[in-house]
């Protein structure tokens, strides 16, 4: 009995033969034996077992059957207007959790359907991406086939170090259209800025919602956000965004035009303009020829990893000609009107330093969200709306305790995001791992005086780089830099005086020792890969930078050379 009540709960809306199965498919010495003449008995458990979670997952006294009264009682008890109220009053003995599931906003009438949900812990999410320090990045998506046809599930988060996306609000709507996205971003907003606004902090130790909200604007941690909220603009309840992120989606390019500016960059998802697109043949449809549609998402892939926007519009714009000239009329217009421009920002050069050019998160999100809901990840599924809210109230409380453990500071005590890196083992294997000799064969963009700076710090570089004795292995670049700082040792100009420094990609370098059998570092094998590298540079520097010194005149429009050179640094 147990076994069947901990799997129904797992898996809410698992039908009773797959629990029947499931209780086989334990671990050895835990597998539940299952007489088959109790297959009824069996079906009566999980039916039961299920209604009582659904009826625990919403206030008591609502009886959910899918029409508009119903739905409507629900979303006022789960006001936050209301709960705060609560909360405020000393009568009452109320207090609001941090993790408890709250309505910003809803109507159900004439076939609308909409609800915004929410918990205080997620809309805190907001606030912490400000108190970071990095640029705010918010992603937008949909998705649909939970329950009725009619109706989707609209998600917003932000993005933190790393690229890691935190929910910040769910909302059911009738279509991602730019009223419905517009509506729910305002009421996601509303929210947390009401928070701040309206909520008295109680003198209840034990009281984690009223902690939370101490938590983010308590100095010095708190800062940023507080002097949002002493502005003009947090008054006004507006939320700065700086990249605004979706599935190239029109509707939320209205929205993020319309809500943070007119020059806003709205970050598209790199997947839909690739892999995805590539396995559903998605632009198949422009192209006459299927050789130019492969060679189309080949260099797609390639465009992807653009470090800079300067180089991402030249080579895009290489990519309509190539298209011409390629006989792809059809396919070049539609490149130009749909990935180009302002709808071009799906490159890592776009993405920031938290962000990403892709959607991966949010999307990931709801596959979890469908298997930790109806249960049939993966699948096609539908389930009422009357099953399925109760369904999504209880699914947005247990993701907000997940996430407040993700975000927990193991040393403050704060739920944060993170305003430097963490350096993992991992990343600490990469960076030991790097090649010094990328550094010895670098290039730094400036003044004659930066330039010879630059030349002397090489020059330590390669002396501290090479072994004393035969038996001794040269020193990684953390060693290295550990040395360099140990004698006192300064770089000779300011960062604002230099424009860049150009350091040849690992895989040049490895291409060039394979073609050319130069197996070690010393002056002359270091000479001779800077000859070799030099004709390189100078097209970089032509095609990308466009600086008075370099005068060589390439093949602007051919697109496999600016990959191909854009890629060797």
């Amino acid at each position: 009995r147990n076994a069947v009540i901990s799997s129904v709960k797992s898996a809410p809306m698992a039908a009773s033969g797959t629990v029947q199965s499931n209780l086989k498919n334990f671990s050895p010495g835990k597998r539940v034996a299952h007489d088959p003449r109790s297959t009824a008995a069996l079906g009566r458990l999980v039916n039961s077992t299920r209604r009582k979670l659904l009826r625990d997952s919403i206030p008591p006294g609502i009886d959910l059957d899918g029409s508009e009264g119903p739905m409507i009682r629900l979303a006022e008890s789960l006001s936050l207007k209301c709960l705060i109220q609560r909360h405020n009053d000393p009568a009452d003995q109320f207090h609001l959790d941090e993790h408890q599931t709250v309505c910003l906003g809803f109507q159900f009438k004439n076939k609308v359907r909409y609800m915004c949900l929410s918990s205080p812990h997620l809309l805190n999410n907001l606030a912490r991406g400000v108190n970071c320090g990095w640029q705010t990045f918010v992603h937008a998506d949909a998705a649909y086939n939970w329950c009725q046809k009619d109706v989707g599930v609209l998600g917003y988060g932000m993005n933190s170090m790393g690229s890691h996306y935190n929910p910040v609000s769910l909302s059911l709507v009738n279509s991602e259209s730019k009223q419905s996205m517009t509506t729910a971003w305002r009421h996601t907003v509303s929210g947390v800025f009401n928070l701040y606004q309206q909520v008295k902090i109680c003198s209840d130790e034990e009281c984690g919602f009223c902690r939370q909200l101490t938590e983010q604007i308590e100095l010095p941690h708190g800062r940023l956000w507080r002097n949002l909220l002493d502005s003009h603009a947090g008054r006004a309840h507006y939320y700065p965004v700086d990249k605004p992120g979706s599935d190239h989606t029109k509707s939320w390019y209205s929205v993020a035009k319309e809500e943070f500016g007119p020059d806003i960059p709205v970050q598209q998802c790199a997947n839909h303009a690739g892999p995805i697109a590539f396995k559903k043949r998605s632009f198949r449809k422009y192209f006459d020829k299927e050789e130019n549609y492969l060679w189309f998402h080949q260099s797609i892939a390639r465009i992807f990893q653009a470090p800079t926007m300067a180089i991402a519009s030249l080579i895009q714009t290489n990519l309509v000609f190539e298209l011409l000239q390629r006989g792809e009329p059809r396919a070049s217009q539609w490149f130009d009107e749909t990935w180009t421009g302002e709808y071009g920002n799906y490159t890592l050069a776009s993405a920031g330093y938290v962000g990403n050019n892709r959607s991966a998160g949010i999307e990931s999100g709801w596959k979890y969200m469908r298997r930790d809901t109806i249960g049939s990840a993966g699948s096609n599924m539908r389930i009422g709306l009357d099953i399925f809210v109760p369904l999504l109230t209880k699914y947005i409380s247990n993701l907000s305790e997940k996430h407040a453990a993700k975000v927990l500071h193991p040393v403050s005590g704060i739920h944060m995001f993170p305003s430097v890196p963490s350096i993992t083992s991992a990343l600490w294997s990469a960076v030991q791992k790097f090649d010094v000799t990328r550094i010895l064969l670098s290039y730094a963009e400036g003044s004659n005086t930066v330039k010879d700076s630059w030349d002397e710090v090489l020059h330590y570089f390669y002396d501290a780089h090479k072994p004393e004795r035969e038996i001794s292995a040269p020193l990684s670049i953390t060693e290295l830099i550990k040395q360099f700082h140990a004698e006192n040792r300064t770089i000779g100009f300011a960062r604002s005086a230099i424009r860049g420094i150009n350091l040849p990609s690992s895989a040049l370098i490895q291409h060039l020792r394979r073609k050319y059998n130069i197996k070690g570092s010393n002056p002359e094998e270091i000479e001779t890969l800077e000859e070799y590298i030099r004709p390189v540079r100078v097209a970089y520097m032509d095609l990308f930078n466009r600086t008075d010194e370099w005068n060589t005149t390439y093949r602007s429009k051919d697109l496999d050379f600016c990959l191909d050179v854009m890629e060797s640094f």
